[in-house]
């Protein structure tokens, strides 16, 4: 994939520079930096009909940032009524006539995952939750390697070691390619005969710091199975709170850093369950907490 950036290269050079590759490389991918190409347009019908000419595959923007949000505004009064980065992308899609499997959600910021109460604790079912509205959408998502800014999600910390989301993404991994349910509080999908489970706190019950979520799982199968379960929490997963952000730039020693690394994953349990047994029917789950089941087919 090609990306171009506005910022960088004129919007004619852009449009010459597509067409000539597209007729010599077909099967090269292009995408665009919408932000830049934006602030250069004279109006929101300018936008469409360019971008219509463009056909690029994929647009980067960064749709929870400030600055993005009040360009959008100030192209187009439909965008004033949009209250979540969810409603942008869709007034977006309608306006420019873009499919949401078009776009691509850039530098996610934990502004809008974290506790007001406690600014450096960012609430993990928040953050699921939103991921997982824009896959089902369609939309992807990009993040930082390294975090350019302190509200940037990154997938490793200065050190190289894998951050939670991460792990979220290992979790939804199975979930890609086949039919998923979505709910509230969970995710369900099948493959073959195995059941795939993702299960994190809803937005209101997550604000109770005393909450525990009981999930029964009923069993399609007559005998007992395997199940795997992957638990991320604060204690298993997450690398901010074993090596905390003022230790971030600190010199560390290799041997103290691959233990960190080693001990950075989810919890994983793997048993024999009967599920006529209410003990292993229930599942709880606290707060700030995601579980990620399988369930295997008896052998």
């Amino acid at each position: 994939m090609l990306i171009y950036d506005a910022s960088e290269m004129a919007q004619c050079d852009i449009e010459r520079s597509i067409k000539s590759l597209r007729e010599s490389y077909p099967q090269i991918q292009f995408a665009l930096k919408l932000e830049d190409w934006l602030k250069q347009v004279e109006g929101i019908k300018q936008a469409a009909d360019d971008l219509k000419q463009l056909n690029c595959d994929y647009y980067f923007i960064s749709i929870d940032q400030s600055e993005t949000l009040t360009l959008l505004q100030e192209l187009h009064s439909s965008f004033h009524h949009c209250k979540t980065p969810i409603d942008y992308f869709d007034t977006l899609s309608h306006i420019l006539d873009i499919s949401s499997g078009q776009w691509i959600h850039q530098h996610i910021t934990k502004l809008q995952f974290i506790n007001a109460h406690n600014p450096t604790e960012v609430h993990l079912s928040e953050m699921i939750t939103y991921v997982s509205q824009l896959l089902a959408r369609g939309i992807s998502v990009s993040f930082d390697l390294k975090g350019s800014s302190r509200s940037a999600v990154a997938l490793l910390n200065h050190h190289g070691i894998q951050k939670p989301i991460t792990h979220i993404y290992q979790f939804l991994k199975p979930f890609v390619n086949t039919t998923v349910h979505f709910h509230s509080n969970y995710l369900i999908g099948l493959q073959g005969e195995t059941i795939h489970l993702l299960l994190f706190n809803t937005l209101n019950q997550r604000r109770l710091s005393s909450n525990v979520q009981r999930f029964k799982l009923i069993n399609p199968y007559h005998s007992a199975s395997l199940r795997f379960t992957q638990t991320l929490n604060r204690d298993h997963g997450f690398i901010d709170d074993a090596l905390p952000e003022q230790l971030q730039h600190t010199l560390i020693d290799d041997e103290i850093l691959k233990h960190m690394r080693l001990s950075n994953t989810p919890k994983s349990e793997l048993v024999s369950c009967d599920f006529n047994r209410e003990e292993d029917q229930i599942v709880e789950l606290y707060k700030d907490e995601i579980k990620y089941i399988r369930i295997f087919p008896p052998r």
